[in-house]
C-alpha cells in the first residue's frame, strides 16, 4: 500500500547565536532574495565571473603571485585571516609573504554562485577548500569566499575577496 503523500512546510534555518555564521553570509540571504539585476547581465558575464575566481586559484597554485595580483582592480581590496590588504602590489606582496605555506597545496573555489548587482557590478559566493597535494591528497582547510566583482572597460575585475575559513572541527 503506498501512502499517501503530504506537504511538508520547511523553514529557513536560524542563524541567530550561531557563533560561525559569519554576518556577512547573513547580509548575503537578504541581499539574494531582494535582488533585481537587469537584463544586461549576460550569461556570458556569469562565465567570465567564474573563470576570474578560476584563474586566481591557478595563479595562486603556480605560485605566479603577479598573476594572482593583476585579477584585482588597481584599487580592489583582499581580505584573510591574516589582514586586509588594498591596491594590486600589496596583494601581491602578500601573496609572496605565504608562499612557503602555499607551495605543495591545491587551492579549489568550488560551487560558485554568482548574484548580479547590475551590468557592471556583481556578487560571487563559493566555497573554499584547500588540499595538500600529495597522493591521496588530503584536505587541510575549508572556507568561504566572498566577493564583489566590477567589470571596467568590458573587463570582470575582483573589487573586494573576502576569504573566511571554517572552524577547526571539534574532538569528540
Amino acid at each position: 500500500m503506498l501512502a499517501r503523500a503530504t506537504r511538508v512546510k520547511f523553514s529557513k534555518p536560524s542563524t541567530a547565536g550561531n557563533q560561525f555564521c559569519a554576518p556577512h553570509l547573513q547580509q548575503r540571504r537578504v541581499a539574494s532574495a531582494n535582488s533585481h539585476a537587469t537584463k544586461a547581465f549576460t550569461a556570458e558575464d556569469r562565465i567570465n565571473i567564474v573563470e576570474l575566481c578560476h584563474r586566481f586559484d591557478h595563479a595562486i597554485n603556480n605560485l605566479d603571485q603577479p598573476a594572482a595580483g593583476i585579477l584585482f582592480h588597481k584599487d580592489g581590496v583582499l581580505h584573510t585571516p591574516r589582514g586586509k590588504m588594498t591596491g594590486q602590489q600589496e596583494i601581491v606582496n602578500f601573496f609572496k609573504s605565504v608562499e612557503p605555506m602555499a607551495k605543495g597545496k591545491r587551492h579549489l573555489t568550488v560551487n560558485i554562485v554568482v548574484d548580479p548587482e547590475s551590468d557592471v557590478s556583481a556578487r560571487a559566493h563559493s566555497y573554499r577548500l584547500l588540499a595538500v597535494a600529495n597522493c591521496p591528497s588530503t584536505l587541510a582547510a575549508s572556507g568561504t569566499i566572498e566577493d564583489h566583482l566590477v567589470k571596467v572597460d568590458g573587463k570582470w575585475w575582483f573589487a573586494e575577496r573576502r576569504f573566511v575559513m571554517d572552524p577547526p572541527a571539534v574532538a569528540n
